[in-house]
């Protein structure tokens, strides 16, 4: 490797390590950790690769450098991957490596997806080895194709959305190439790699199938098997719940009868913002890059139709490589149109978006370094504590987890977020989601996660529960005995607030990250 690219991608995995040491652990990683505990083909929410790249967890003590350490070589495979990319299209000298890696890498998803626990991490680097795969069986050996297929295989057992490698194959072959049997064999081989997941699907009701369509395109929930906990009863006004609840908040009514109020809704207007917005997302990924290379692109049209035509990149790659950016991009707004897409669904699309844009970074080898220090600026935004993302991905959860782990009780969460977090700080709290509170996940899919029943608490007489809400959920056989705040507040301490202080706003902390309400239950006076 080069000099300048060799230290461009030293700066990443450096970048890479400050993150995965300084950054606590975020709610989704703490859910993929509890699912390392149980390996397994498939899980709730995705197939089952992300489950095993976290297994270091496993052993990392609530320490999250060491629960990354499986992301780390993934992403480290994925760098080394995408420079090979490079390389095999036609990008050879040290200048034009160095933008590669700086364009591919130094983007939020590539910074992310280097350190942070996801199916994306595991996606990313499929995509990139099938990409590298695929341009080897177009231009040089169609025996590739093979190899092609293996690593799709291994991308969609890590998220389905690794599909639509299929389509970006499929244009970039042309109809010549698709009369050979390679590419067949090649889609066999991913079929075969990913039969497992298949075959784990079949036995359990197509769950995962099942959710990952609810979640694309905002369809029917899919029935949870295996449930062995009731879901919560509707509210009653006058109730024990909503008795303790009028102590945080005596304007409830109010704001209920607000949100109930009829509203001017356009569908066709929603998908065109919703649509709108997912390419608003998609050139937020480049942070102040976009701004720059916008004016560069600009300033410099004439020089740049002229690189363009000329191309370090060779034809057969160039157009794999743009198929790769659109493809994605293409399918993901037009579902944008219909439900809600989420900013990095259609993340892998940054790789070939890099050969698009490295005619340019190279024409003004300066500006685009300085669009890059103003990148690395942008990280640390002036935002309120409860508007921070990072902030509410993983501030305060070790408190809360130490808070839980002193009661005297059994301990439930409403959501797999909250759980996950407390199970990674203090593994033997074994605290469990109640089901039908927020949406249902492997948490209470998995019969090892949701092994208490409505009998054994009775036998208990007591438990807790940690939620979002003011409001306590009427849960069946049981009442709500107290309601207590916690608040999390951003210098790090855990706030009480009993029900009696409610009122006193000496007792709040100013601007809080969380407010979870912990609320203990008891058997029914008779």
């Amino acid at each position: 490797m080069k000099k300048n690219a060799a230290l461009a991608a030293l700066g990443v995995v450096v970048l890479w390590l400050l993150g995965a040491a300084l950054l606590p652990t975020a709610q989704d990683e703490a859910y993929y950790y509890v699912w390392s505990r149980y390996l397994d083909f498939g899980y709730f929410d995705h197939p089952p690769l992300v489950a095993l790249m976290a297994a270091a967890s496993r052993w990392a003590d609530g320490v999250p450098f060491l629960a990354r350490l499986g992301t780390l070589a993934i992403g480290l495979v994925t760098l080394l991957a995408t420079i090979r990319l490079f390389r095999k299209a036609g990008v050879q000298d040290d200048e034009g490596l160095f933008f590669a890696v700086v364009l591919s890498h130094v983007n939020l998803l590539g910074l992310v997806y280097g350190f942070l626990t996801t199916p994306d991490t595991v996606l990313l680097c499929a995509w990139v080895v099938t990409l590298h795969e695929l341009l080897a069986a177009l231009r040089d050996d169609p025996r590739r194709w093979v190899t092609a297929g293996l690593a799709a295989g291994f991308g969609l057992l890590s998220k389905y959305t690794m599909v639509l490698i299929g389509l970006v194959a499929l244009l970039a072959a042309g109809r010549k190439r698709l009369r050979s049997p390679w590419p067949w064999a090649g889609v066999l081989a991913a079929v075969l790699v990913f039969s497992p997941h298949i075959a784990w699907n079949a036995a359990n009701d197509w769950i995962t199938v099942k959710f990952q369509l609810r979640h694309g395109f905002q369809l029917a929930r899919p029935d949870m098997p295996g449930r062995i906990l009731p879901e919560p009863l509707p509210p009653v006004e006058g109730s024990r719940e909503d008795q303790l609840a009028q102590s945080f908040s005596p304007i409830r009514e109010t704001q209920l009868k607000e949100e109930k109020r009829p509203r001017f809704y356009d569908p066709a207007l929603a998908g065109l913002n919703r649509y709108l917005g997912f390419y608003a997302s998609q050139v937020a990924l480049w942070g102040a890059l976009a701004p720059v290379l916008s004016w560069l692109a600009w300033r410099e049209r004439k020089r740049l139709r002229a690189r363009l035509r000329e191309g370090t990149i060779e034809p057969v790659a160039r157009k794999l490589l743009l198929l790769s950016t659109f493809v994605p991009l293409a399918v993901f707004g037009l579902i944008s149109l219909g439900s809600k897409v989420e900013a990095n669904w259609s993340g892998m699309y940054v790789v070939g978006a890099s050969a698009l844009l490295l005619p340019l970074a190279r024409l003004r080898p300066r500006a685009s370094l300085g669009g890059l220090l103003l990148h690395a600026r942008t990280g640390v935004l002036p935002v309120r504590p409860h508007q921070d993302r990072v902030l509410r991905e993983t501030h305060g959860y070790a408190a809360l987890a130490g808070r839980l782990a002193r009661l005297d009780a059994p301990v439930f969460g409403d959501s797999f977020q909250v759980v996950s977090m407390t199970r990674f700080y203090q593994p033997a709290l074994a605290m469990r989601q109640w089901p039908g509170i927020t949406r249902d996940s492997e948490l209470v899919r998995r019969k090892e996660l949701n092994d208490v029943s409505l009998d054994d608490l009775k036998a208990r007489g007591a438990f807790y529960l940690v939620t979002t809400d003011e409001l306590p959920p009427r849960l069946p056989g049981f009442h709500a005995l107290d309601l207590t705040l916690l608040q999390d507040c951003k210098d790090g301490a855990l706030n009480e607030i009993a029900a009696a202080a409610a009122r006193d706003p000496a007792k709040r902390c100013k601007d809080p990250v969380h407010e979870w309400y912990l609320v203990r239950y008891g058997l029914p006076l008779r």
